[in-house]
């Protein structure tokens, strides 16, 4: 049965390969665990079939080395040896010994008396403890080749010299061809604002040079040889199955700074074993944070190398930026090169709006929000829908509009299903209610069928400071140079996640109103008032203010015991209040929807105009709005009036009704003073009071 010898952590051992697959990696899970730090949880992979072993590499950020040659995959033969990382595995077959691969001269691990000399005997590639270490620290790995080409005695000093002196003359040749018009040496791209990292060639393969995922976790990213679009050399991006590496992007790590109006970026992209949808990413930066993140409408996977093209316009406030590209879907590997950036061009800039004249609102053109109120707020406030088992997607990638109007501005975009991938059309709606800015994302509830949750997800400009912590509160607080501000949230939060830089707001899916769904928060200023005294300033004249600044300082639960007690105690009072005045109203509303008199109904509507001034907020407003509606639907009907409401009175006195009977009967003695049916009426409304 065929065998590895396994040279590693200073340690030896074998181990027979059984038929099929044996994985060799840093995992326990593995066939064959080796758990030195760099090598990949999953290196490599040998599969024995009816005697014949292959090798394959699975994506490892450091490569499989074979007999010296980085390989993808290859079949093994008898003497072959491997080199991951610092390990070296030997291939073999029971009963058999093989020639020792060839190494450089000064890089062997076996002694001086035995060089130059081919043992056949396969004891002779178990090197002592002490012979390996030392090879570690010269830089390579615990068994080097032999070096063919060197030999004792050969004079170094003298090669290198004359080899360093040919390649300076060969240079001083090729530019001397340039100047004089004969040569075809490289051309250089200046408009290009990433020459120094725009192509590969350069680079060192299985190296990661200025390069970084984002996010960090469980992809990998390194240059190769396996695909290339002019040259030798990419960047390969192996993304993970996972389902938090939905969308993975491989950025530049290096900012450029921000000194024109747009840019054109362009890249050449090959699907690989991926299979999903790719676009272009522009992160750009104010005072080191996100200020936005935008991206090209995602590209669909091709056979060939494809150039994905687009021009970005540079946001207010944007000092500099990052390029990268981005993949959304399943695992897989992706091929990246030429990339190119030139300023100039024209896209569609972040657009600043007002709303109300107190909150300052950038909307970027896939409707992502930055908000302002004399210091930025909070940047890049945008959207995702998530599956636990599939994956999520992103607002970043399709275009929005909006539109502005008296005190609010409107949001109309489409975002990716993370299953379907079919486009899922949103509302966001901006508006000022008591000093607080409602930010509220809508959809057809229909629309979101396996979708598990809706995330926000925002960024904190520099100066920001979080003081609340993760959690399932319904408020938020943070402060801004001594400022307070606090987010406050509706029912379907879940969770409250803070991250470094910016906070994860995750909402469940619930059907609301004539089919939709909604999430959201309100961001409001906090002031250092004690709320017991502001609310008490607003009761008389606006009391349904003064109940939303005691219910949302019972909310942050930051009370003392004595405050807290305070404050429960005046919003029963204000509760208590509204419930009266809100009787009155519907009283008036139900005797002119009975008797559709003209009179009656302009008393109800000022009744209703009356409470909505005192108390037109939140839920108040909106069953306000409600019984405005039914009013506006009343037909008046002014003939014989006395005598229909005598009728519609008797009808609820006799089904139980008696207060509502009796207001009716105390509104037709005031409308009707000299109508026959009076006499009726008092009598009926003497026996109600009778027998109250």
């Amino acid at each position: 049965m065929p065998k590895l010898i396994i040279q590693a952590l200073d340690k030896e051992w074998s181990v027979e390969l059984k038929e099929g697959s044996n994985v060799v990696g840093r995992s326990a899970k593995c066939t064959i665990p080796v758990q030195e730090q760099n090598i990949s949880r999953e290196h490599c992979e040998i599969v024995l079939t009816g005697g014949v072993a292959t090798l394959f590499d699975k994506g490892s950020m450091n490569g499989t080395i074979l007999n010296g040659k980085r390989i993808w995959e290859q079949k093994l033969n008898p003497g072959d040896h491997v080199r991951i990382v610092n390990a070296v595995l030997w291939f073999e077959t029971k009963g058999k010994s093989y020639p020792m691969p060839q190494e450089k001269k000064g890089r062997s691990t076996v002694n001086e008396a035995d060089q130059g000399k081919r043992q056949t005997d396969v004891q002779t590639r178990r090197v002592s403890s002490t012979k390996r270490t030392e090879s570690r620290r010269s830089g390579g790995g615990l068994v080097q080749d032999y070096a063919a080409w060197g030999r004792p005695g050969v004079n170094w000093g003298v090669i290198l010299g004359s080899l360093a002196g040919v390649a300076a003359l060969i240079g001083v040749a090729i530019l001397g061809l340039q100047f004089l018009g004969k040569g075809d040496g490289p051309k250089i791209d200046r408009d290009n604002l990433l020459r120094n990292s725009s192509g590969f060639e350069t680079a060192t393969v299985g190296a990661l040079p200025g390069w970084k995922l984002d996010p960090p976790a469980n992809s990998e990213l390194e240059v190769t040889q396996s695909a290339s679009h002019t040259g030798t050399r990419s960047l390969v991006l192996t993304k993970s199955r996972s389902p938090e590496q939905s969308i993975v992007s491989a950025m530049l790590s290096g900012k450029v700074k921000a000194q024109s109006d747009g840019y054109r970026f362009s890249a050449w992209v090959k699907w690989g074993t991926f299979t999903g949808r790719v676009a272009l990413k522009v992160s750009w930066v104010r005072n080191d944070g996100v200020l936005f993140e935008t991206c090209s409408e995602p590209v669909e996977k091709s056979s060939e190398w494809v150039e994905l093209s687009d021009t970005f316009s540079r946001p207010s406030g944007a000092q500099a930026f990052r390029v990268g590209v981005t993949a959304i879907g399943r695992g897989g590997r992706l091929y990246i090169d030429d990339l190119r950036l030139v300023a100039g061009g024209e896209g569609t800039s972040a657009k600043p709006v007002s709303v109300n004249g107190t909150w300052d609102i950038q909307i970027s053109d896939r409707g992502a929000i930055s908000i302002s109120r004399g210091k930025s707020l909070l940047h890049n406030v945008h959207l995702r829908l998530e599956n636990e088992r599939e994956g999520y997607s992103s607002q970043e990638f399709l275009p929005a509009e909006f539109n502005k109007d008296a005190g609010s501005v409107r949001i109309s975009g489409e975002i990716l299903h993370p299953i379907t991938f079919e486009s899922v059309p949103y509302k966001v709606h901006l508006q000022t209610n008591s000093g607080q800015l409602w930010v509220v994302y809508e959809f057809q509830h229909d629309d979101l069928r396996q979708v598990d949750r809706i995330v926000l997800l925002s960024s904190f400009p520099r100066g920001v400071t979080p003081s609340s912590s993760s959690g399932s509160s319904r408020f938020f607080e943070f402060s801004v140079r001594n400022n307070q501000f606090a987010l406050r949230y509706p029912d379907q939060i879940q969770k409250i996640h803070r991250m470094e830089g910016g906070i994860r707001q995750e909402f469940s899916v619930t059907r609301g109103e004539k089919g939709s769904t909604k999430v959201g928060f309100a961001l409001l200023p906090i002031g250092k008032e004690d709320h017991l005294k502001a609310a008490l300033k607003k009761e008389r004249d606006y009391p349904g203010e003064a109940l939303e600044i005691l219910r949302g300082a019972e909310r942050r639960m930051a009370l003392s015991q004595q405050d807290a007690d305070r404050v429960s105690k005046k919003v029963s009072q204000l509760l208590k209040r509204e419930a009266r005045e809100w009787e009155k109203v519907q009283s008036a509303t139900y005797s002119a929807e009975s008797l559709a008199l003209s009179e009656l109904v302009k008393d109800a509507e000022l009744k209703l105009t009356a409470y909505r001034r005192r108390w037109g907020v939140g839920e108040f407003e909106v069953k306000s709005s409600q019984m405005e509606t039914l009013l506006s639907s009343i037909k008046v009907e002014d003939q014989d009036g006395a005598s229909r409401g005598l009728s519609q009175a008797r009808s609820y006195y006799e089904a139980g009704s008696s207060s509502l009977a009796e207001e009716i009967l105390l509104a037709l003695l005031d409308q009707f003073p000299g109508s026959p049916a009076l006499e009726d009426v008092q009598e009926l409304l003497q026996t109600i009071q009778a027998e109250e």
